[in-house]
């Protein structure tokens, strides 16, 4: 079993997660002194539990932190989070943050993709503005 699944898997069996995204951001990290030792990989989770209603942000991580810690000791290096309820997730939509996530982890790092990046973005941001533009004529 890959540590992506074993993650998952632990995080659905403690919060019963309706939603789980976990990115592995190893490559990114591959010439660090403890990747080359084997020292674990670098993983971003996105989790969504109605469980973390009414639990502040460094309760919902130290919560998640516990029931990973299994898996620190050799599996996993770094570690980020965003634990969000249904509702919080609902109302926040795609961020430019998971929107870059994804596409450093589906495109390896090389001049054609970094130019596909960067027009990528750029398109991401013109959107925005339309639909900013858009919603303050409309009123």
């Amino acid at each position: 079993m890959s540590t992506v699944d074993k993650i998952k898997q632990l995080l659905i069996e403690k919060f019963q997660a309706p939603h789980i995204e976990i990115t592995d951001e190893s490559f990114l990290h591959s010439t660090h002194p403890e990747a080359l030792r084997g020292g674990g990989g670098h993983y971003h989770v996105l989790i969504v539990s109605d469980r973390f209603k009414g639990i502040t942000l460094i309760e919902r991580h130290r919560l998640i932190y516990e029931t990973l810690q299994s898996l620190f000791s050799r599996e996993i290096h770094a570690f980020t989070i965003k634990a969000l309820t249904t509702e919080e997730w609902m109302q926040k939509g795609l961020s430019k943050l998971d929107l870059q996530r994804f596409l450093r982890t589906y495109i390896k790092p090389d001049s054609k993709s970094e130019l596909f990046f960067i027009i990528f973005t750029i398109l991401f941001i013109l959107t925005g503005l339309y639909m900013y533009v858009q919603t303050k004529m409309s009123q």
